[in-house]
């Protein structure tokens, strides 16, 4: 216990240092995100800043794999597939990618982590436990690049993601203990940790912004850890589901009214509700505010009333997404019509 806390409390002041390293020689590189018909700032600002997360991550995550505490196909499934997004990430924060390419990485990410980690768990549909057998995997492999791709879509306004992390990963850690603990326990908290760090520069008015190399990477790192938790029965799919429920309910909102209402739908645009709200408040800070009060008073309770209530799952869920559904649709896209 007392070199896990040496080693989280190293990854907060390691990220923090980075941090602010990182971001003067971003400055210096002209590694910055100007704006444009995407994007909600109006001012020059460095980006990839999320690069410092996945190092301090990946340098805490080979020291629990050398000291024995993590098994290598854990590490194997999260740490390689984590470096090869967050690469792709960074080239394309630094000189943008086609979509082709991103979409070919994602693919191929996606099956190493379905390969390495499984795709044949258990959905809990109230006293029911469907084994998906080869079917899992096919979803799975979809499952993964929906998350990559999720949390990218949430990277749109200063300090929403990364609070959002830091607050999955406490969520996550504080269930795990409940459980009777586990070993992914200790690199979800070291997530979390090397968030804070880079946290203190990104909060409204963000300083540094996380990139397209920080979202992709927590898309494929948190789909890891789900596949992990929940095929130890450590975790349900419907208690991440919960927890990720602003995200999720605000993303899957948004992309279903633009297939039906958008030709190209798949284009960029900055029309989920959280971003429009940012414009119509004028603040940052307010938007981040308001999605942190629902994750901490409507989405955590209802997460632990699912581990408490397996077999509540699924209501539960519904009964999560279902006012974040509701924000997406009087805010999202219809919004703007």
């Amino acid at each position: 216990m007392r070199d896990h806390l040496l080693l989280l409390a190293i990854s907060f002041a390691a990220s923090l240092t980075g941090t602010a390293v990182y971001r003067h020689i971003a400055r210096r590189l002209g590694i910055v995100a100007t704006p444009n018909e995407r994007t909600l700032h109006t001012g020059i600002v460095p980006r990839g800043g999320g690069i410092v997360v996945v190092l301090v991550f990946m340098l805490g995550l080979t020291a629990l794999l050398a000291a024995g505490e993590l098994p290598p196909r854990w590490f194997l499934g999260v740490a390689v597939g984590g470096l090869v997004v967050a690469a792709v990430g960074f080239v394309d924060d630094i000189a943008d990618l086609s979509t082709r390419a991103r979409v070919i990485t994602h693919l191929a990410v996606a099956v190493w982590a379905t390969f390495w980690l499984g795709g044949n768990f258990e959905v809990e549909l109230g006293s029911a436990h469907i084994e998906l057998t080869w079917i899992g995997h096919g979803l799975t492999v979809l499952a993964v690049m929906w998350m990559i791709n999720l949390f990218n879509f949430m990277d749109g306004v200063d300090g929403m993601e990364t609070s959002g992390v830091v607050w999955f990963c406490l969520a996550a850690v504080a269930i795990l203990q409940l459980q009777g603990g586990s070993p992914i326990a200790v690199p979800i908290a070291l997530l979390g940790l090397a968030s804070a760090g880079f946290l203190v520069f990104n909060w409204p008015p963000a300083r540094l912004f996380l990139g397209d190399v920080g979202s992709g990477f927590y898309g494929y790192v948190f789909s890891a850890f789900v596949l992990i938790t929940v095929a130890s029965g450590k975790m349900s799919l419907w208690t991440w589901m919960i927890l990720l429920g602003y995200f999720i309910g605000d993303t899957g909102t948004t992309l279903a009214i633009r297939l039906r209402k958008v030709k190209r739908w798949w284009g960029t645009h900055r029309s989920h509700a959280y971003q429009n709200l940012a414009r119509v408040w004028l603040s940052h800070r307010r938007v981040t505010g308001m999605v942190l009060a629902i994750e901490l008073f409507w989405l955590a309770p209802l997460a632990a009333a699912s581990v408490h209530w397996r077999a509540l799952g699924p209501l539960l869920t519904l009964a999560a997404l279902a006012p974040v559904v509701g924000l997406a649709v009087k805010y999202g896209p219809l919004h703007e019509e």
